[in-house]
């Protein structure tokens, strides 16, 4: 019985031993295991800029791309600077997605579907697990995916086919 839950958790599938080591991957493996498997075949360097494409549809998604200051800091992520120590001690960052004005707090269902959660909250943190320098790059790819995933919410099918289509060149489409 044991063995039946493990293999629906994880897709069908156990997770590889790399992959039972990032606590994410559990999260996500469920939801589409052939996308997992396929961020752990990539390289170093695209591992690294899938979390950068995973963040910046997390941004988008959550509105945390029109603020300049927020702006600035995704422009910092893709030019290779360090993680702003604002954003990996998230106080400041959420205080700031507070008080703007142009930014709305938006509630959605967690994965799956099991709480709500803060969207932008929910966004800073697919920022701030990617961008943790002792992160393996598949570490920082597969958080960055979990994050961003709940930023979408129960829509995450939507950012999965986006994924396979935007950065692996998939034009079909596939039921999670």
């Amino acid at each position: 019985m044991a063995v039946h839950a493990e293999l629906h958790t994880f897709g069908g599938t156990p997770l590889t031993p790399v992959l039972e080591a990032i606590y994410a991957a559990r999260h996500v493996a469920g939801l589409d295991r052939n996308l997992i498997d396929r961020i752990e075949a990539l390289d170093d360097d695209r591992q690294r800029a899938f979390a950068r494409w995973c963040v910046h549809r997390a941004w988008e998604r959550a509105g945390l791309v029109r603020p300049p200051w927020f702006r600035e800091r995704l422009a910092d992520m893709d030019a290779g600077h360090p993680a702003h120590p604002d954003f990996i001690d998230s106080t400041h960052a959420r205080n700031r997605i507070d008080v703007d004005p142009r930014i709305r707090l938006t509630l959605v269902s967690g994965l799956p579907a099991s709480a709500e959660l803060i969207q932008q909250y929910e966004a800073m943190h697919a920022y701030a697990r990617s961008m943790y320098a002792e992160a393996t790059p598949l570490e920082s790819a597969i958080e960055a995916l979990r994050h961003t995933a709940q930023t979408y919410g129960m829509d995450y099918p939507e950012l999965f086919a986006r994924a396979r289509s935007d950065f692996f060149g998939d034009h079909t489409t596939r039921d999670p």
